[in-house]
């Protein structure tokens, strides 16, 4: 088939675009092929879904299809070679939180190869997000040192608010019955109560704190204060009443914001991290008794989780010393024989800043923040690969019940 010179022009107002070859007075179009490359894309936005999305070809043609991807974009990609003609391409076997856009058709011409881009809006899983989310967003520097962690609150409708007296914020927990909101906040005073949509709630604690948590069962808010000589839990009734203070060792020269608190359900043991430590310490509310327990070798914790039967403490660690590769580790420990089980890793390359959240959705989803830009769940039954619950950098993420 010839061409004359005007036919660059004419194929492109055809939206015909091929290879076109020789000059002079004709150009040469090359033979169609008999069969062509059919390319899909699929473009995940929100919640990651927790199964391998599937494309099928005239409903009968399986696509083998990589992804998707735990990183940011989410997207998964296959191709295959078909013969030429008319083809229907479809999604199948998504997640029930994601909607199935439609039938795409498509041609597969011979000259170039086909290509299909799916986008599929999944949301978050209403029963792990509860009433609504709160979490501290990382560091912020606006260019002249000033450095803010702001706290987000997200309400059910996906609505996000950003609290005006939680600018710089250490650690958020949502009271039992989900109405108070407690802030651990640089600054004085260093503990502040929130109500769900924001507003400042009267009280507060004047504290140098690393972490907060509930005591279940009351209106008592524990508060892991660390100095270079002392570690401590102070038990706040709220509004401001500080009703008494547990030990929790020797911090051993450790000082500062970085630490975690964790009651068990029944609120006999509170479960603390401290600074670089290698190890827990686990606290005895009744008779104030410190027992220390050492993480595997190399491992620090970074955030700590009871189990739903407080039968275990999920800790999150990292490993730098002894590990082959710098990772982070969810590990299960049992208190009463002391065992340690690794439940899943991720890899943390390039070194992650952010610090860690660790938090109990349902009896059996962990809300893991390991890797940057999102909030992973975790499967305790499944637990590889995780998937992506929140589309943010954040960390001490709090379920409001």
């Amino acid at each position: 088939m010839s061409w004359q010179r005007d036919c660059v022009a004419t194929s492109l107002a055809l939206g015909v675009f091929a290879v076109l070859t020789g000059c002079g007075d004709e150009f040469t179009q090359p033979p169609q092929k008999s069969e062509d490359l059919l390319v899909v894309t699929v473009t995940f936005t929100g919640l990651l879904p927790s199964r391998t999305v599937q494309v099928l070809v005239n409903d009968t043609i399986p696509l083998p299809i990589e992804g998707p991807t735990t990183g940011d974009p989410l997207h998964a990609r296959g191709d295959v070679r078909l013969p030429l003609g008319s083809y229907r391409v479809r999604l199948t076997g998504l997640d029930p939180n994601c909607e199935a856009p439609e039938t795409k058709p498509i041609r597969i011409g011979g000259y170039v190869p086909g290509f299909v881009a799916f986008t599929v809006a999944c949301r978050d899983d209403l029963a792990l997000s509860g009433r609504g989310l709160a979490w501290i967003d990382p560091s912020f520097d606006d260019g002249w040192g000033n450095v803010s962690f702001p706290l987000s609150i997200r309400n059910q409708d996906g609505s996000v608010i950003q609290p005006k007296d939680a600018d710089v914020s250490l650690d958020a927990a949502w009271s039992e019955d989900g109405e108070e909101l407690a802030v651990l906040r640089e600054g004085t005073p260093g503990v502040i109560f929130l109500a769900p949509d924001g507003r400042p709630l009267p009280g507060g604690v004047h504290t140098v704190g690393a972490a907060i948590a509930w005591l279940p069962g009351q209106s008592v808010l524990g508060v892991l204060e660390v100095a270079r000589s002392t570690c401590q839990i102070l038990l706040v009734k709220q509004p401001s009443a500080v009703l008494d203070s547990l030990s929790c060792g020797d911090p051993g020269g450790l000082a500062g914001y970085t630490g975690d608190l964790a009651w068990s359900p029944d609120g006999g043991t509170a479960a603390v991290a401290v600074g670089t430590d290698s190890s827990i310490r686990l606290v005895d509310r009744e008779s104030r008794a410190v027992v220390t327990r050492l993480l595997p070798a190399g491992h620090t914790p970074s955030a700590l989780e009871w189990s739903w039967d407080g039968r275990a403490l999920f800790v999150l660690a990292r490993c730098t010393s002894t590990c082959l590769t710098t990772h982070f580790a969810l590990l299960r420990h049992h208190p009463d024989s002391g065992d340690w089980t690794t439940i899943a890793s991720w890899t943390d390359s390039p070194p992650s800043q952010v610090v860690q959240t660790l938090e109990l959705l349902d009896a059996d989803h962990l809300a893991v923040g390991v890797i940057e830009g999102s909030i992973h769940v975790v499967s305790l039954e499944a637990p590889n690969p995780s998937r992506v619950f929140l589309q943010v950098t954040g960390y001490r993420l709090s379920r409001r019940p």
